[in-house]
């Protein structure tokens, strides 16, 4: 079954108590390698994975990652917006742009979609995935380096940014 940004909406009022406690089966990854540069704080959640992004503006005159990615996804804005253009091409067209601001999200169910993110603004988001496509995903114009990872813990004061913030979003 496909995540939902409904789903996302359910898991928030719990996700600060436990955001609060020991961080052993979160992971924190600092993404680098393009624009626009994203702070992943994760973990499993069923056949997928819950993370945590805090996505940074992509430079005036950067177009941002075009990617797939190999799962299907729910994704919620908490804070912040960005303008995403999402199709089946190799390219960006410019013609299939959308909107997302505090409150809105999406979701990605096909394999082949790929989708860029542009943020106005530092935006904060939650992504439900649900397990891996079968099939493997072919990638374009992609940089992929491993990025910077570190335990949870020792990310804290992001980690307790997300409590707040999650405690005056539900």
């Amino acid at each position: 079954m496909s995540p939902t940004v409904s789903q996302i909406r359910t898991l928030l009022p719990s996700l600060s108590e436990e955001l609060s406690g020991p961080l052993d089966d979160w992971n924190y990854l600092h993404v680098t390698y393009e624009h626009p540069h994203v702070q992943r704080l994760w973990r499993v959640h069923g056949e997928g994975r819950l993370l945590l992004h805090v996505i940074d503006p992509v430079p005036e005159n950067d177009v941002g990652l075009w990617h797939p990615h190999p799962w299907t996804c729910a994704t919620l804005i908490l804070k912040g917006g960005y303008e995403m253009e999402a199709s089946e091409d190799d390219t960006p067209s410019g013609l299939n742009k959308m909107y997302f601001v505090p409150g809105s999200g999406y979701e990605m169910h096909d394999s082949m979609t790929r989708h860029v993110v542009q943020p106005w603004v530092e935006t904060w988001t939650v992504m439900l995935t649900g397990k891996l496509f079968a099939e493997p995903i072919p990638v374009t114009r992609h940089k992929r380096s491993p990025g910077t990872r570190t335990s949870a813990s020792e990310v804290r004061p992001l980690v307790d940014s997300w409590v707040s913030l999650l405690k005056g979003f539900v």
